[in-house]
């Protein structure tokens, strides 16, 4: 074949491209399009793990929802409501818990109440468990769905001054460094029945962070022990208390949110411990509660009230 020839042929290719290409184009988007959209109807079901824990989400949401909280102050009712976001969501397999939240009750200042609502996979069980405790320096009270209501008899929290307590740092950022120094100061053990003890660690970001000034709350953080997993034994609330920054001075106080022995020590000196609680048949007391749902959740299906 001469140069000329070759030439020639490879025009004759050019242009036939040229013509072809228009007409292809469109065929070839369309398929592509066709393939992305096959792609986005089979994701959702790719994953039914996380669509299985996003429904958990939206349910124990709705139970936290349902649940109402309030203060009693000079013999009145002063709702407490949602923080709409949990602040910690965990699972415990060690106690057959498959997926839990917290939720916080009072958006002003140091919450009034926390909550734990948890799901289990117990044949014969309600699937829904809940755990409220009073965070209140005076007395609370709580309902869910008008089938249960509760009223402590005791202030939740009992505020100490933390001995040794830096000077409040001008920023946030800063005070924050201090609170997490301030916690490391702090050592835990959990006693089961049998005498097992474990030791307790702190989970080193809190679950929440708040103030209010007007009261003369300058900051405050709730942190967050355990011993399996991720699931709190109890909450450990730092605070910061005074009629301005130059002098305030650093509190501490702790709730439980176990049956079990719990030991807090600071600086390795014993400074709170509650022993093993028990009241068979009610597990209701002074400052907290837990209980299973009322009801069975049949799978697939939105849950009633508890």
């Amino acid at each position: 074949m001469t140069r000329k020839t070759a030439f020639c042929v490879q025009r004759v290719l050019l242009v036939s491209m040229l013509v072809w290409m228009p007409s292809a184009f469109p065929q070839i988007v369309c398929a592509a399009e066709r393939d992305s959209s096959a792609a986005d109807k089979q994701a959702p079901s790719e994953d039914p793990a996380k669509q299985d824990r996003n429904r958990e989400l939206e349910e124990m949401r709705r139970r936290a929802q349902s649940t109402k909280v309030w203060q009693v102050r000079g013999g009145e009712r002063i709702s407490a409501g949602l923080v709409p976001v949990p602040v910690l969501r965990f699972d415990s397999q060690y106690h057959g818990c498959i997926d839990a939240t917290v939720w916080l009750y009072g958006v002003k200042g140091r919450p009034a109440a926390v909550q734990e609502v948890e799901c289990y996979r117990r044949p014969g069980t309600p699937k829904y468990f809940y755990c409220l405790s009073s965070l209140s320096d005076g007395l609370i009270g709580a309902e869910w769905s008008g089938e249960r209501q509760w009223t402590s008899t005791k202030p939740g929290i009992e505020l100490r001054v933390l001995p040794d307590g830096p000077k409040a740092a001008s920023s946030e950022a800063g005070r924050m460094r201090q609170m997490k120094q301030m916690l490391r100061r702090f050592t835990a053990t959990r006693v089961d029945p049998g005498n097992l003890r474990e030791e307790n660690r702190a989970l080193t970001q809190p679950i929440h962070r708040y103030r209010d000034a007007d009261s003369g709350l300058q900051d405050g953080a709730i942190f967050v022990f355990v011993a399996n997993g991720t699931a709190p034994d109890f909450f450990l609330l730092l605070e910061l208390r005074g009629s301005d920054l130059e002098h305030a001075t650093w509190n501490y106080a702790a709730h439980r949110t176990t049956t079990g022995e719990l030991h807090l020590r600071l600086d390795g000196q014993e400074v709170w411990s509650v022993p093993i609680q028990s009241n068979p048949g009610r597990d209701v007391y002074d400052t907290w509660l837990f209980f299973f749902a009322t009801r069975q959740v049949d799978e697939g299906r939105r849950g009633g009230p508890p």
